[in-house]
């Protein structure tokens, strides 16, 4: 099998500052729905679209419609 070059813009992205509270809790819904957000307009800022969204799950592509 041929090697693919990865797409720039495919790379993992790395939870934002703050995800974690101190002490070391996972984030409730709200943090959540933001995080959400940002991960979203990181995507769509480097060439991404959004196909589908519910409330805590987004559908992203990259490429021709």
């Amino acid at each position: 099998m041929k090697p693919r070059h990865e797409p720039q813009g495919w790379s993992a992205l790395q939870p934002p500052p703050g995800y974690y509270s101190a002490d070391g809790r996972p984030p409730d819904a709200m943090r959540r729905a933001l995080i959400l957000d940002w991960a979203v307009s990181q995507r769509i800022a480097s060439g991404w679209r959004m196909e589908s969204r519910s409330e805590t799950q987004v559908v992203m592509v990259r490429g021709r419609p």
